[in-house]
């Protein structure tokens, strides 16, 4: 045994010195490992995946109790970029609920019960790895809970009626039970697929704003009557906010007939005082007469302008899309002595208007006609103080003519027109001309080499029946404010 252990160490002794004589003979350096992967990453960019985000919130409305949705990041993906030491990249997802990242909601605003407020805001998203960050941004809305009522026919519901002499009315008393009422869902949608509410709201007949109970239900004349579903918005609150909605059931009659039935016919010319006298009568299929006043008809022909004995007034009425027709023979007197007129033309921004006096002429003895297009503002005054605010422009041949008839009296006939330019270097002239000829004008002169810093008057007075033009010398244009004309005529005994 001995012998043994001394063999061992022996040979034990002899390795060792072996291996010290060849790490002493060998000159060879370690050298260092090979790096192991693609080395460190680093955040070179990220993108949102909001597919399975939520993206539409619901806020309550100010009649609801129900609870607010508050925002939340569930479903939200961030597709984040990294890139390798060894130029190797890769995208991976990371969920809001890890490490560094940060969703700022900041920008949603909420009222004084921490409701949100509807709206759309934008959600910053924030991420950062290591010494890099990066963020983006979705957007969210927020709308407020609807409330609303949907009311709509039964298939089998009759929605429209005809009156006829045998059957002159409609029972509506059943109208309750043609109808189906639905509550949209929070945002306004209404599922028409799903069962109707069987109870709970209440049901009226309204025809405008008037309505219709007890036996008036059982006989319903013409008209467009609404059938009115009605309930508490918030079950929990059976006395607060109602929501409600109609359905209308048309009654048509066929109107048939219109007849003139009362009122003035003759007048003396000048305003038209006779038509608002006129009354008219409708005839319907069931039988129903109407009455109707001048406001509910369309009078078309009238001219009380116009001295007639003949006159013809055509006039419509339309109901439930039928239109009848009707004439009224009206007389126009001429007046009795010496009537002094007085009306003014004036710019209203579109046109050049007529605003007459006390007495109203004839369109015999004057008619305007123009050719001018062009209105505008340009608030001015006279050197006296006379407001202006609309002006046209008379320039490249637009006149303004003024046509006085022969029962004109003679010599009495005044024209001032009221006329200014813009322009700080011109001198521009408005004229009044008869048959070619220059019978007044006026020359519109820069001052101080500005425009001309007021209004000035253009006048032919003591003129007699005939053809008058207003118009300018230049085709750089004139600016009309307004035509005053005072004249007389004689219509005898």
């Amino acid at each position: 045994m001995k012998k043994t252990k001394h063999l061992l160490l022996a040979v034990t002794s002899a390795v060792m010195a072996l291996i010290v004589a060849f790490a002493v003979g060998c000159d060879c350096k370690k050298k260092p490992e090979a790096p192991k992967g693609d080395g460190a990453k680093a955040l070179q960019s990220i993108e949102l995946d909001t597919s399975n985000a939520k993206l539409l919130y619901i806020t309550p409305n100010k009649y609801s109790s129900s609870a607010n949705e508050n925002y939340t990041s569930d479903g939200l993906v961030i597709k984040a970029s990294f890139k390798y030491e060894s130029g190797k990249t890769e995208v991976a997802d990371v969920l809001p609920s890890d490490s560094g990242v940060y969703i700022d909601k900041t920008s949603i605003k909420s009222n004084e019960k921490n409701n949100y407020i509807a709206g759309t805001y934008e959600i910053k998203v924030h991420y950062t790895y290591e010494n890099n960050s990066y963020n983006k941004s979705y957007n969210i809305v927020v709308k407020e809970e609807a409330a609303g009522l949907a009311v709509n026919f039964k298939s089998d519901a009759v929605t429209s009626y005809t009156l006829t002499k045998d059957a002159p009315t409609v029972d509506l008393s059943g109208a309750a039970s043609w109808i189906e009422v639905r509550k949209p869902d929070n945002f306004g949608v209404v599922d028409m697929n799903s069962a109707p509410i069987s109870s709970g709201y209440d049901v009226k007949v309204m025809l405008g704003k008037t309505e219709v109970a007890g036996d008036a239900l059982n006989q319903c004349g013409p008209g467009a009557y609404q059938i009115w579903a009605s309930m508490p918005y918030d079950a929990s609150k059976p006395d607060g906010h109602k929501v409600s909605a109609f359905v209308i059931v048309y009654i048509n009659d066929t109107l048939t007939s219109l007849t003139f039935k009362s009122g003035a016919t003759s007048q003396t010319m000048g305003a038209d005082v006779m038509t608002e006298t006129w009354k008219f009568n409708a005839v319907y299929e069931s039988g129903i007469e109407k009455e109707l006043s001048i406001a509910d008809v369309t009078v078309t022909g009238v001219n009380t302008r116009k001295i007639t004995a003949a006159g013809k007034a055509s006039v419509s009425y339309t109901s439930y899309g039928i239109t009848v027709k009707t004439e009224v023979s009206y007389v126009i007197n001429k007046p009795v002595g010496v009537v002094e007129y007085s009306v003014t033309y004036a710019s209203d921004g579109t046109k050049l208007a007529a605003e007459w006096g006390e007495n109203i002429g004839s369109d015999d003895d004057l008619s305007m006609s123009s050719s001018v297009s062009t209105f505008k503002t340009s608030a001015k005054q006279t050197e006296d103080g006379r407001q202006f605010l609309n002006y046209c422009e008379i320039k490249d041949s637009k006149t303004v003519t003024l046509v006085f008839g022969n029962g004109v009296k003679a010599d009495s006939i005044n024209i001032t027109a009221y006329v200014l330019h813009n322009n700080t270097t011109d001198t521009r002239t408005a004229r009044i001309t008869r048959g070619g000829n220059v019978l007044s004008s006026v020359a519109i002169a820069p001052v101080g080499g500005v425009a001309a810093p007021y209004v000035l008057r253009l006048q032919l007075q003591n003129a007699s029946a005939g053809i008058y033009t207003i118009d300018g010398d230049s085709s750089k244009g004139i600016n009309l404010y307004a035509i005053e004309i005072t004249y007389t005529v004689d219509y005898g005994a």
